[in-house]
């Protein structure tokens, strides 16, 4: 069977082929669905070792794209010597890099603590005091057990919850 050229498509051909990675990516997607990027490429290259239409597909993917961003390159300004990117091109990745740092930031600080306070609201005193309290709890939950199973398994009296829950509460 001759194959029909229609123009550059990119992954959308491979699409039409017998052995479309995408689908079978899709597949190991929804097989796997904790697996990340690693994990899911070592599952594509066994699925690859007994299928060689397969690994033909994916390398002309790679081909076709490898192709198309070196020509494309081709066609760029060129950048200044010295190797070093534009400046709007340095401003642009520092900006992304900010804003991901904070979001991060903001998430961590919006995080509830047990004294009811978010994180960023909290003291580094009252984080030690959270940290020696959680200690406290820590000795009674053995590693296989929740919070919960070893508190109803080590029949605790009313005194003793009171007081590790009393250490949780801020002092202030």
């Amino acid at each position: 069977m001759t194959e029909i050229q229609t123009g550059v498509t990119g992954a959308k051909r491979l699409r039409w082929k017998k052995d479309n990675p995408s689908e079978v990516l899709a597949r190991l997607m929804e097989l796997n669905p904790t697996a990340g990027e690693g994990e899911l490429v070592d599952k594509m290259i066994r699925e690859g070792e007994d299928n060689s239409g397969l690994n033909r597909s994916i390398y002309e993917y790679f081909v076709r794209n490898g192709m198309r961003a070196a020509e494309e390159k081709k066609r760029d300004v060129r950048r200044p010597r010295g190797g070093r990117p534009r400046p709007a091109v340095e401003k642009d990745v520092k900006d992304a890099i900010q804003d991901r740092f904070a979001e991060v930031v903001a998430e961590l600080c919006a995080l509830s603590m047990p004294n009811g306070k978010d994180l960023g609201d909290c003291t580094g005193k009252e984080l030690d005091q959270m940290g020696k309290a959680v200690e406290r709890v820590r000795k009674i939950v053995p590693a296989n057990m929740t919070v919960k199973e070893a508190v109803e398994k080590k029949k605790l009296s009313i005194e003793q919850l009171e007081a590790l829950h009393g250490a949780f509460k801020s002092k202030n």
